[in-house]
């Protein structure tokens, strides 16, 4: 059996050749795409139709019904052209996913997951033990969120 070296979080994290940094930098490109498709569409449409990827300048989308996908489909030729004239990106429609059973897409919404007291309690211990402040201090307010009330 192979023994591998364990890295800490923050070599990982400030790694630039690393599988995690490279899906991170990916997120982010996805999310700046996402704001400037908002910004074009319908606000209705862009609840339900959210980019899912970029593949050689060519979106990929998922909605929630075939219905959504159809008025995105009517809506792409004027994406298109939006993106180019305001943005000045060449950008053309890919595949739109039907994801029936997924939860509705909210528009700048941010999916909050309840963190049990173990988990807390290990981020709390994993930020005392990190020599990066600023990371240390995301884990520590990470660490302090409660369970929500329902």
């Amino acid at each position: 059996m192979r023994k591998t070296k364990l890295k800490s979080l923050n070599r990982i994290l400030s790694d630039k050749t690393s599988s995690l940094n490279k899906i991170q930098s990916h997120q982010m490109l996805l999310d700046r795409y996402q704001e400037k498709i908002n910004s074009i569409l319908d606000s209705d449409l862009s609840q339900y139709c959210r980019l899912a990827n970029v593949r050689e300048q060519c979106l990929i989308f998922h909605c929630d019904s075939a219905a959504w996908a159809t008025r995105l489909r009517f809506q792409g030729t004027m994406l298109q052209q939006q993106m180019s004239q305001r943005y000045g990106m060449k950008v053309k429609m890919g595949d739109i996913v039907i994801r029936h059973n997924a939860p509705l897409f909210k528009e700048n919404s941010r999916h909050r997951q309840d963190l049990s007291t173990s988990t807390r309690h290990f981020l709390a211990q994993t930020a005392e033990n990190m020599s990066d402040p600023e990371l240390a201090a995301a884990f520590a307010r990470l660490a302090r969120v409660k369970k929500e009330e329902k």
